[in-house]
């Protein structure tokens, strides 16, 4: 059986958010290696592939506190994890969605809604009734979804300066790249 052409424009999008959001938990898997005094890469890759991204953002805002002492560098390390959270929290929205496509009489699809799985409660206190269980669905459209993809590759961006800036602020903890 072959895919519905009909969600073509949805799967695309959704399809370069999970790519770059990879993208960015290998650029957080790259701050811990630098906050760790680390210069290598297969650590870097270590961590992104190993710990979830919450443990990451985490364990991330721990060393910053911890090695970070001016607090004007400290904060753009905060600011730059704080969005990067934002980006975990709007891909989750989307890859813990349930969706719900309409179709006509034709089968065609005519729109895309979803609800996120978390919100399962409420189905069920909804009973039925129209408007309570119309609060919990989203339209589901492109746009949305690229404007999360945008703000993920500026937090990649963010991720890797900071922790290339890191390493470059601390050249004698990195000997080797002296």
């Amino acid at each position: 059986m072959s895919t519905n052409p009909d969600l073509d424009h949805l799967a695309m999008p959704l399809g370069h958010m999970l790519i770059e959001f990879n993208v960015l938990e290998v650029d957080m898997g790259r701050l811990l290696a630098r906050l760790l005094n680390q210069d290598s890469d297969w650590v870097a890759a270590i961590f992104a592939g190993q710990l979830m991204f919450n443990a990451k953002l985490q364990l991330a805002i721990a060393l910053v506190e911890a090695k970070i002492i001016e607090t004007d560098e400290r904060d753009l390390y905060y600011d730059a994890l704080k969005r990067a959270e934002k980006c975990n929290q709007g891909r989750n929205e989307y890859i813990h969605a349930e969706y719900l496509p309409f179709l006509d009489s034709k089968d065609k699809v005519t729109e895309v809604l979803k609800t996120t799985l978390r919100k399962r409660v409420g189905w069920y206190s909804a009973d039925g009734e129209i408007e309570k269980i119309e609060k919990l669905l989203q339209p589901v459209g492109e746009g949305p979804i690229n404007a999360l993809t945008q703000d993920i590759i500026f937090s990649c961006g963010e991720l890797k300066g900071l922790a290339e800036r890191y390493r470059d602020r601390n050249p004698d903890l990195f000997p080797e790249n002296a």
